[in-house]
């Protein structure tokens, strides 16, 4: 449906009967229902609003709307995880540690959210607008494709307006928003963003649904600033769910189209507001937003400019976010003349946050022209950093810090004060005699040959001070989540200036360079669940954390380094205690490097080892089973655990351990007396491997014992990640065939692949288990077992071959204890309900003592 058709149908007319008589009308305008008087439903305008002078408007009505294809779960808690993706409507409860759980400030979302819940529609704002079909009508394109309705969610937009909204605050202000009447596209683009801050794991069918309006729309032949408004939301999003082709194009469609509309110029905004100073001004603050955040992608990508900077804007500057937000919108806007000539004034005239966040994007754009070339003269550098030195002097009254008396953060001002400094690294970063030191940095454009205007040590100085500065504004926000995505790559640019600094002058930065890192990683900790973007950057400092450090052994040969010079007390262990796995290593580097455990080899005394886990007691198995009738199937789903290093990390030992479902494990009572300790065990689910050089990896497996294991990025070019929620199965049929499948929803992978038995493979099936397997045993004492904290087994399901799910009531729960009859045990064990079944991690210290 059109914006224009939608318009049609729900304008109000007077209300005619065929008798002649005047009945009470269903139908009342915004006025009349504030005053609770009766309205005569008149159109344009009611009798009571044309003699009072009052602006009427209707509310248009949500009758014969389509539900939407695509629902969220507002109506569970936000540590539920909902999950929509390959072929799933699962939903689970996360544990403690797994990231798809958001840490909130409160603990309910919904109550957090309160000072949303009054204003959800519209009509509690001190003043009416036109909604956004009004102000579209002109523009609005009617083709061939129906637009599908979507409804609004309350609580993703809250979230929205809570969390994302207080970074980029181009959108009409939460209390108007559902007066605006927003289309589809841009209601599924914040549902999107929404949900990253709902504690739920938001899927690519969220994404895929909010790209298909999204192109639809523009096929319609949509041409207007919503459009622009929602591209660009998009590729913010999208960006930081490290998406990165379709970001940029996103981006790209959204400057396109806004220089085409020529929302550079103050006549557009004007033009196509409608009378509203709400909608006018968010018009003005999506084409700033558009520029800066054009000129953000623009140094990611290396470019030396933006297409946003390449026009000519007579743009006003956008209000307070007071004035924007709160009371009537009265004020005349500043232009970029009046704010540019402040310099040279003395009358102290009021300018916005966002004004200063504006001119520091535009300093941005002067230092990319120049930070990457020798073609330049010493004196635009020496130009361009006299302005960023200045800048701070030129701030107005009570802007010099960006949180008020009251501890309040002024996002805008926090972002200009963030992006003068990651300018500031920019600009000498790559003029320093700090470019080169860590080999894991060497995505960072080394510029060696680049002229510098300082000596190259003295570059280093204010790069390192900028990256301090950075760290500390970043650490001024108490709730990482309400960060924008687009700082997390000037953290990453900060962390890997300070270790080249540290790496190079050991002595001087540790103690102060510790505390900022401990800042950095923990803020990306928070928001793991949230952006992908996150562990990214966090990876990467961790990666280079590993090379600029020295390690232990390190010091042993060199007594002159102390502890605290190192940095290896204060910084190491943290980075390697909490060091998070990701799919970074290949399976082809990982057996060139001998990490695979000599437990998965086929003839490995480990795997023939009786399976007793009749009495709760196993060598290396911990989780449940079930034993009864011969068995079909069993499936299992599990996000995936972080896990960390415990005891410190020990650089001669590898870590390792598999969680998987299977059946035929217990061979020591098989169905079958002549397999009695020689039956096969079809198996299938994930590794985690670490070896001692620090490559790591989360491998999705199958097995048909006493063949060895098959990995899926090995064969299949399918990685795993930590995080990822999945479902295990495996079927069998007589004995000697069956399956293995394994779904990734939250990548939206499915993988599935008959197997046959191998010799000597013939199966018991008269078990089910779902196991987390430990490689650690008196023969291996250095294959250690990883601290996973906490990990569940969710809708554990075992099928007889007669049809019918076993009872977990009736299972048998597993812990694994190495050296059998000591009474120390790796794991404890429970069955919290028919289908769920958690393992906590106990540890392995003095286990074989």
């Amino acid at each position: 449906m059109s914006l224009h058709s939608a318009n049609s149908e729900t304008s109000p007319t007077v209300n005619s009967h065929q008798d002649g008589t005047n009945k009470p009308s269903a139908l009342a305008c915004i006025e009349c229902r504030r005053k609770h008087v009766k309205c005569d439903a008149g159109s344009p305008q009611c009798i009571r609003c044309q003699t009072q002078g009052l602006r009427c408007r209707y509310e248009p009505s949500r009758r014969g709307l389509k539900r939407r294809k695509f629902h969220h779960f507002t109506s569970r808690s936000p540590g539920d995880l909902s999950i929509t993706g390959a072929s799933t409507d699962s939903t689970l409860r996360p544990s403690r540690r797994e990231p798809a759980q958001i840490v909130w400030d409160s603990a309910d979302p919904h109550s957090a959210l309160a000072d949303f819940q009054p204003s959800v529609d519209g009509n509690d704002y001190p003043w009416s607008e036109p909604s956004l079909g009004e102000c579209l009508l002109q523009s609005a394109q009617t083709a061939g494709d129906e637009e599908e309705m979507v409804e609004d969610d309350t609580l993703l937009i809250n979230l929205f307006h809570a969390n994302f909204f207080r970074g980029h605050p181009f959108l009409v202000p939460r209390a108007l928003y559902t007066s605006q009447n927003y289309p589809s596209y841009m209601k599924l683009v914040i549902h999107l963003i929404g949900c990253h801050y709902s504690g739920t794991i938001c899927s690519e069918t969220m994404q895929g649904l909010a790209d298909d309006a999204l192109k639809k729309a523009w096929d319609r032949g949509e041409r207007n600033f919503v459009l622009v408004q929602a591209l660009l939301l998009f590729s913010m999003i999208l960006h930081a769910r490290y998406v990165y082709d379709r970001s940029r194009s996103s981006l790209s469609e959204a400057v396109s189209l806004a220089l085409d509309l020529n929302m550079h110029r103050k006549s557009f905004s004007v033009a196509n507001s409608a009378g509203s100073p709400v909608v006018e001004e968010s018009i003005r603050r999506t084409w700033w937003e558009l520029y800066i955040t054009d000129g953000y992608m623009a140094a990611l990508d290396h470019k030396v400019n933006f297409r946003c900077n390449s026009v000519k804007s007579d743009m006003p500057l956008p209000c307070e976010e007071f004035l924007y937000s709160g009371e009537p919108l009265l004020f005349e806007p500043s232009t970029l003349e009046q704010f540019e000539s402040r310099i040279y004034n003395n009358d102290d005239l009021p300018f916005s946050s966002f004004a200063y966040r504006i001119e520091a994007a535009q300093l941005f754009a002067r230092t990319l022209s120049i930070a990457s070339t020798h073609e330049v003269h010493r004196d635009q550098i020496q130009n361009v950093d006299n302005l960023l030195a200045a800048w701070p002097h030129h701030l107005g009254v009570g802007k010099a810090e960006p949180v008020d008396s009251t501890g309040a953060v002024d996002h805008m001002l926090l972002q200009a004060h963030a992006l003068i400094e990651y300018t500031t690294m920019y600009l000498h970063f790559p003029r320093s005699d700090l470019v080169g030191i860590i080999a894991a940095a060497s995505g960072i454009k080394s510029s060696l040959d680049l002229l510098p205007t300082y000596s190259r040590s003295m570059h280093g100085i204010k790069a390192v001070e900028a990256a301090k500065r950075f760290i500390d504004l970043v650490g001024l926000e108490s709730s990482a989540l309400k960060h924008s995505p687009l700082m997390l790559n000037g953290l990453l640019l900060s962390c890997t200036i300070q270790l080249s600094a540290s790496s190079l002058r050991p002595s001087r930065y540790s103690d102060q360079f510790h505390s900022r890192l401990c800042l950095s990683l923990g803020i990306l900790k928070t928001l793991y669940p949230v952006w992908a973007l996150a562990r990214e950057v966090s990876d990467s400092i961790r990666s280079m954390a590993n090379q600029a450090l020295p390690r232990e052994k390190d010091l042993t040969t060199n007594p002159s380094l102390s502890l605290v010079d190192s940095g290896i007390n204060l910084l190491s262990n943290l980075l390697l205690l909490g060091s998070t796995l990701v799919s970074a290593l290949d399976l082809a580097t990982a057996r060139a490097k001998g990490i695979i455990p000599r437990s998965l080899q086929s003839h490995d005394k480990t795997r023939q080892h009786p399976r007793d886990v009749q009495h709760r007691t196993s060598y290396i198995w911990n989780g449940g089973e079930v034993a009864g009738p011969r068995f079909a199937s069993v499936t299992a789903e599990v996000v995936i655990p972080n896990i960390t290093f415990p005891y410190g990390y020990n650089s001669t030992a590898y870590y390792s351990s598999s969680v998987w479902v299977g059946i035929g494990g217990d061979q020591n009572t098989c169905d079958d007396p002549e397999r009695v300790y020689n039956g096969g065990l079809i198996q299938g689910g994930y590794y985690y491997l670490y070896d001692k050089e620090g490559d790591f990896g989360v491998f999705a497996f199958y097995e048909w014992f006493p063949d060895p294991p098959i990995f899926l990025d090995d064969t299949q070019g399918i990685l795993t990640e930590i995080g990822d929620h999945v479902r295990m199965s495996v079927t069998q049929k007589d004995n000697t065939t069956g399956t293995f499948t394994w779904e990734n929803f939250t990548q939206n992978k499915r993988f599935e692949i008959d197997l046959a038995a191998p010799a000597n493979g013939t199966l018991c099936t008269n078990h089910a288990e779902w196991i987390v397997e430990s490689f650690m045993t008196p023969q291996n004492p250095d294959y250690y077992f990883p601290d996973f904290e906490e990990l569940t087994f969710h809708k554990v399901k075992a099928v007889s071959e007669e049809g019918k799910p076993a009872s977990l009531a009736d299972g048998t729960i597993i812990a694994a204890e190495p050296k059998l009859g000591s009474g120390k045990y790796l794991t404890s064990c429970e069955m919290v309900d028919s289908e769920t079944t958690t393992c906590k991690w106990l540890g392995y210290k003095g286990i074989f003592d």
